[in-house]
């Protein structure tokens, strides 16, 4: 469901209206916007990095959630104020479950997850739960048929990954790690810049990812037996995105500073990549930072200003402070519609996962998450692949 190439050669003029859902440019039309008539970078369909999706969706998906947790919000939020069907919730609590449903229209509460995997008016599930539970919810919905998106990180571990993925082949049903990031219009217009040469070679990624939230011993993000701490609720957004730029890494370093109940509460990380490229990203979770990336390379830099992973504004600087393009993706949404339209577009195209967002990918993220994890003592009693599943 790519958009066909241009013939070898030549550029693609760009002609993409200027909507909330793609976003512009503000300043110097200078490198493909459609405001300055000058040729756009080609698409690379055989380049699962540099390629636009189709923008062809099927909007009558009926979707479910999978614990009403406050990520769960936004989501809900992008799906109805959006025109999609949201036909169940399931939350441990059928209390909570109802109370979610009443304020989003949503026709079915359930009290059990296993419930929700009966329900022949659900494609597919939105799971929302803690960390820890990450594959074996999606287990459960994927050996009940449906389709699953994962919340970030998809699981605890690279082995987790892998079984979750073995069973959506085996059942035949896509399965993908709800990244939005990877499908923000910000990201997609770097990687086209890439592509027509305005980063010149591509050395250096530089990210801090710092909120400043939940303290409380007994809460989820201390909570070692629900996957707390920094890197896999914060950093996770880190290491995708330099993962998405400048490829697995060969070599990495990482120092962490751990709270008493033992997850990390700030980690720091350099990585050697492919070709010899360089990247650092610090996360923590015990004051707020400024949440900004910055490629460099030999001909320029981009600047991704405020929540590099769904902030949707980036800047390209040439090498003399130049600002050549100010792209800003004005959208009235959570970010998480972004993610679900790739849902939607894979569907339709018969895919079960996304060339965006490949599942050996997030596996090999997971088993670069699984080494800072080693290198800073972060250990989780779910580590080990559960045995029994949890009904």
């Amino acid at each position: 469901m790519n958009e066909p190439a241009p013939p070898h050669g030549s550029a693609r003029r760009c002609t993409t209206p200027a909507t909330a859902s793609t976003g512009t440019c503000k300043t110097r039309h200078s490198i493909g916007c459609r405001h300055s008539g000058s040729p756009a970078p080609p698409h690379r369909p055989d380049d699962r990095r540099t390629t636009m999706t189709d923008p062809h969706v099927d909007t009558h998906l009926r979707w479910g959630i999978l614990a009403p947790g406050g990520i769960a919000e936004d989501f809900a939020g992008d799906l109805v104020s959006n025109g999609r069907q949201l036909t169940a919730v399931a939350s441990r609590s059928l209390d909570r479950a109802a109370s979610f449903a009443q304020r989003y229209d949503i026709p079915t509460a359930l009290g059990t997850y296993a419930e929700l995997a009966r329900r022949e008016d659900v494609d597919v599930v939105y799971i929302a739960s803690p960390h820890a539970f990450h594959a074996e919810h999606a287990i459960m919905m994927l050996e009940g048929g449906k389709h699953v998106l994962i919340e970030k990180p998809l699981a605890l571990n690279a082995a987790q990954v892998r079984r979750v993925h073995a069973t959506a082949q085996q059942h035949g049903r896509f399965v993908m790690e709800a990244m939005r990031t990877r499908f923000m219009p910000h990201t997609r217009r770097m990687h086209e810049l890439i592509a027509a040469g305005a980063l010149g070679d591509v050395r250096f990624l530089l990210s801090d990812h710092f909120q400043s939230l939940d303290s409380t011993p007994e809460g989820r993000l201390w909570n070692p037996e629900l996957g707390g701490g920094a890197l896999l609720d914060l950093g996770i957004y880190n290491l995708s995105f330099t993962v998405d730029f400048l490829g697995l890494p060969s070599e990495i370093n990482a120092l962490a500073r751990m709270t008493p109940t033992g997850v990390d509460v700030e980690t720091a990380v350099q990585m050697t990549h492919p070709d010899g490229a360089h990247s650092t990203f610090g996360t923590g979770m015990a004051a707020r930072g400024s949440n900004r990336a910055i490629l460099i390379g030999t001909a320029g830099r981009f600047e991704v200003a405020g929540r590099f992973y769904d902030s949707g504004r980036m800047r390209l600087i040439d090498t003399s402070d130049r600002v050549v393009e100010d792209f800003d993706a004005q959208f009235d949404h959570h970010g998480k519609l972004f993610e679900i339209e790739e849902v939607e577009r894979c569907l339709v195209a018969g895919l079960t996962e996304s060339p965006r967002m490949t599942m050996a990918e997030s596996a090999d993220i997971h088993a670069a998450m699984d080494e800072i994890r080693s290198q800073i003592g972060l250990r989780y009693p779910g580590d080990a692949p559960p045995t029994q599943l949890t009904r």
